[in-house]
């Protein structure tokens, strides 16, 4: 088998030696690329033409390290979350800021959009979800949660949100209502990311320490244990 190849090679020109720790977030068409660091700040290129990288805009509002960013799914808007318990919506065709909330208690370890984009759930030890037009806190919800949210997923058709923990717990909600349907243990460690199959059938969960766990979701979402 030949080894794998190189598609294309670039600097990313802008981006501060300083931002450690950076996070990186691909839009849906591939066709955007966002970062954020320690320095906290927001950075966003254009990669339309893999020869012509350009730097679309780069926006400093955070004054913590970005911990999570997030494109909507229309790749219109940008989300980023940071330690020091801010997250922000950004419009990416200018970097305007359309929103930033300090709601939450504690940093912000995930970002998730609907498939519609028209919702943004925020996690920390608190989960939040936000209209994405208005900034408007949707079905408020104080209850503190027994361990940090690290990573978030709409299903498919939007109606369930999907978190993992860092106890590597799955915890399925009712975006309608904001309850808290069902959890799920499987994982021994803190669970990092979380993703639907295309044909909606399979949910992928993964882990810290390697662990990877692979879910009917059609059963999974039929489990009431509450």
């Amino acid at each position: 088998m030949d080894p794998p190849r190189i598609i294309d090679r670039f600097i990313l020109e802008g981006y501060p030696k300083s931002g450690l720790n950076v996070k990186f977030a691909f839009s849906s068409d591939g066709k955007m690329l966002a970062a954020g660091g320690e320095d906290g700040l927001v950075h966003v290129w254009n990669l339309t033409a893999s020869n012509k990288v350009r730097h679309q805009f780069t926006a400093k509002r955070h004054n913590d390290w970005i911990r999570t960013l997030a494109f909507s799914p229309d790749a219109k808007m940008l989300a980023s979350g940071d330690a020091g318990r801010t997250f922000c919506l950004w419009r990416v065709a200018d970097g305007a800021l359309l929103f930033t909330s300090t709601a939450h208690k504690s940093l912000i370890d995930a970002l998730a959009f609907s498939p519609d984009g028209k919702i943004l759930a925020s996690g920390s030890n608190e989960l939040f979800f936000w209209d994405t037009a208005t900034g408007r806190q949707l079905r408020p919800n104080r209850r503190e949660l027994t361990a940090l949210l690290s990573a978030l997923v709409f299903s498919p058709d939007g109606n369930t949100l999907v978190a993992g923990n860092w106890d590597g717990i799955i915890e399925l909600w009712d975006v309608r209502t904001g309850g808290l349907l069902s959890t799920h243990t499987g994982h021994t460690k803190a669970i990092n990311a979380l993703k639907f199959s295309a044909d909606s059938k399979t949910l992928v969960s993964a882990s810290f320490w390697g662990t990877t766990l692979v879910w009917d979701w059609e059963t999974l979402k039929k489990i009431g244990n509450r």
